[in-house]
């Protein structure tokens, strides 16, 4: 016997059998359990961050230079309150721009509507009276001609050339009457008020972007981000600070690709954080994934979790662990989750069968963080290989070593 062999027999012989001899070498037992009789529930432990609920990016209505910021990050703010003012020179010009075109627009409405001036009036009546005076003129003059012509003593175009006169004269008449006579034009005054509501909307649209330059809180809430400073220049939509709504606070969740069909609105969850050791929440899921996300190596679906009594230490974008509570089997045959291989058939387990290891398929419900229910393919007799890491193949003999599984 060679000194290696009397080295390994003594260490099996030390270990109380915990070696067999295949050979002529040593080899492990392999660990072995029978399944049990235990409640089943799986969790899923994963990460997330914490959002505030009814979180408003609040953004610069107007591009200019940022005159003041009224807020700091913790603040708390009433709707309306002012968080920062611009300066936009160009916007209060525009302002001053259109309340001039709107005076000017009803100064023009006042003059179609407003009737004759007295003095406009008597200019009027004077000219329709010397129109009067001339056309009487005309038609004395006329007679006098038409009994020249019948005579031969004028010829007939100077009767045609006044009868010409007269009816011009008649013209201008009826015109100047009917100025004296008419009130505002319809048409010249509905033309004019289209003007003055289109000033009138050029001037509060102009209004609007000058008040956009003071940018105000949209909601109650506290202020836990602030992004600009004064003397900085804002561009119109951008980020001006974050606001978070009263309510309870929400945790995204990350949930690993593999793991998102164990997901569904309603399961309980809870969240901690290493920031505040002890502490715990409850946490409801709201919401599945929208999409599959890369996050780092990781491919998650980002799960909404509602926090319900949340306190102020559940802060925007604070790293947290959370343990989603799923389906729960009470009684259940069980066996380790390590005890569980995946094949092309399906689950399965390997088994001792009279000292050779054989591969049973098994109908997986359940599984939990440190066992796995099973439906069927396995009795409470049956001893389950735990190969650890091992590789065995069908018909292999093995030696078991017993371990006993706590129930």
């Amino acid at each position: 016997m060679t000194k290696l062999f009397a080295a390994a027999v003594f260490l099996a012989l030390a270990l109380g059998g915990a070696f067999v001899f295949v050979g002529g070498e040593a080899s492990e037992p392999v660990p072995a359990v029978r399944p049990v009789r235990a409640d089943v529930e799986s969790v899923l432990r994963t990460n997330g961050r914490v959002r505030a609920a009814k979180r408003t990016d609040v953004l610069a209505g107007a591009s200019g230079v940022v005159r003041s910021v009224a807020v700091a990050a913790g603040d708390r703010v009433r709707r309306g309150a002012v968080l920062a003012r611009l300066e936009n020179a160009e916007a209060r010009a525009q302002v001053l721009a259109a309340e001039s075109h709107v005076e000017q627009m009803r100064a023009r409405l006042e003059r179609v509507q407003t009737p004759l001036a007295p003095s406009d009036r008597m200019d009027l009546e004077k000219r329709i009276a010397q129109a009067d005076s001339a056309l009487a003129a005309l038609q004395s003059d006329r007679e006098s001609v038409e009994r020249l012509v019948e005579g031969g003593a004028s010829p007939r175009q100077e009767l045609a050339a006044l009868d010409r006169r007269i009816e011009q004269t008649q013209s201008d008449l009826r015109a100047l009457r009917r100025k004296l006579s008419a009130g505002p034009a319809q048409a010249s005054v509905a033309e004019a008020q289209a003007a003055l509501r289109q000033s009138e909307r050029a001037l509060a649209e102009a209004r609007r972007v000058a008040s956009s330059s003071t940018v105000r809180a949209p909601i109650d809430g506290e202020v836990y981000s602030v992004a600009v400073e004064a003397g900085q220049f804002a561009q119109a939509g951008s980020l001006v600070a974050r606001l978070a709504g009263d309510g309870p606070a929400e945790v995204v969740v990350f949930v690993d690709e593999p793991e998102l069909g164990r997901i569904r609105p309603g399961l309980e969850a809870q969240v901690t954080a290493d920031a505040y050791p002890g502490d715990a929440w409850s946490c409801r899921i709201e919401r599945g994934p929208a999409e599959v996300i890369e996050l780092g190596s990781r491919r998650v679906g980002e799960v909404l979790c509602r926090v319900e009594g949340a306190s102020d230490r559940l802060i925007p974008n604070l790293t947290v662990d959370v343990e989603i509570a799923g389906q729960r089997a009470a009684d259940a045959l069980a066996v380790p989750r390590e005890a569980v291989v995946r094949t092309a058939e399906g689950d399965a387990v390997w088994i001792a069968d009279q000292g050779a290891a054989r591969l049973r398929l098994i109908d997986v419900g359940v599984r939990g963080t440190s066992r796995v229910e099973v439906r069927s393919g396995l009795e409470s007799s049956d001893l389950v290989l735990l190969p650890a890491g091992r590789t065995l193949t069908e018909g292999q003999a093995v030696e078991t070593a017993r371990t006993e599984e706590a129930p």
